[in-house]
């Protein structure tokens, strides 16, 4: 595979340059491995899961999946948001940087080319879709191969159908997914977009187990509904949670814990950024969670379960008044919790 139809490197002195050092102080812009394209991609990976490197930070830079949705732009410029404030935290005892590697953003620039800007249909859009899915799913492969596990910045909803094709093909392994998002994207096999990545996951026979947590009850059709029922796949709805206080939000998590444990699966978490308050996302809710809550659901789960990855899509910062800073710093809280909450699991 090419390198260049891998992903954009992104060096050390690229990410440093990002960070605002202080006397006394390491920022992670300073210290993180970084791809910079001198070795071919393996090459890389092979070199940080021999230095012990458990997490690999990689971007999706497109919003072609929310357009073709139906949906708004923006989701592209997440990736960028975020590695900014990356930087800047810091190098401490709490977050060890020894066991995270930074991969750069797929290169999706040749395909996203053949899209004419908002003009383009719904129909073309997806037809992009498709393409978009093979060169996330063959980057991913990689890093499942080496034994690490991605956590994927930015972009559409749609990129969750290419990370579990990924972990399938490098694995063989059953992957279920549990999802804190507002929607299901479960919405019929219409053409590839951002609402129905695990409908089609579980069409194709790849998906064993989903379990989907704060869904809004007037946000999810019929369809959508009925085949989640007849997949026997489970979710407890925002109305669940906080209008009838069926559950609490760690009742919820715990029965999630439950599902997969029974489901004896690997686990991919999934963390909608229209599901969280106050954050720009293609979608934006009204009524979701805190980033406390998103933080507590990232870190529960990662802590409680053999997780395969992290997946933080739909953040759009083209939507924030502050240049997208509240996004970049949501996304490295999610992140931090998911890393401090896996390292914590392998010490149980």
């Amino acid at each position: 595979m090419s390198t260049s139809k891998t992903a954009f490197r992104v060096s050390a002195a690229e990410l440093a340059s990002l960070a605002s050092p202080r006397d006394g102080e390491t920022k992670l812009g300073q210290v993180l491995a970084c791809y910079d394209g001198k070795d071919d991609f393996e090459s890389f990976l092979r070199a940080q899961s021999a230095k012990g490197v458990r997490w690999v930070v990689i971007g999706v830079a497109e919003d072609i999946g929310p357009r073709a949705n139906c949906g708004r732009g923006g989701a592209d410029g997440a990736w960028s948001a975020f590695l900014g404030e990356l930087a800047n935290i810091q190098a401490n005892r709490f977050l060890s940087s020894s066991l995270l590697a930074v991969a750069g953003c797929v290169d999706l620039s040749d395909i996203i080319s053949t899209s004419s800007g908002t003009q383009s249909s719904p129909e073309e859009l997806r037809k992009i879709c498709e393409q978009i899915d093979e060169r996330v799913a063959a980057t991913l492969q990689l890093i499942f191969a080496a034994g690490m596990e991605p956590i994927v910045i930015g972009g559409g909803h749609n990129n969750a159908l290419p990370l579990i094709r990924a972990h399938q093909a490098a694995s063989q392994a059953n992957l279920g997914c549990c999802n804190m998002d507002v929607h299901l994207d479960f919405r019929r096999l219409e053409g590839r977009h951002s609402g129905n990545s695990f409908s089609y996951a579980s069409a194709q026979g790849m998906l064993h187990a989903y379990f989907a947590i704060g869904t809004k009850e007037s946000y999810n059709s019929e369809y959508s509904l009925a085949s989640m029922q007849e997949a026997r796949f489970c979710s407890i709805t925002f109305e669940d949670l906080f209008v009838r206080k069926q559950f609490s939000l760690e009742q919820a998590l715990n029965c999630a814990v439950n599902y997969f444990l029974n489901a004896d699966c690997r686990v991919g978490l999934e963390l909608d950024l229209d599901s969280i308050n106050g954050q720009p996302a293609s979608n934006p809710v009204v009524g979701g969670f805190s980033l406390e809550q998103g933080a507590d659901y990232v870190f529960s789960l990662a802590s409680r379960l053999p997780c395969a990855y992290l997946h933080l899509p739909e953040g759009a910062p083209i939507h924030a008044s502050d240049g997208g800073r509240t996004l970049g710093r949501g996304l490295v809280e999610l992140l931090a919790a998911y890393v401090k909450g896996r390292a914590h699991c392998c010490l149980l």
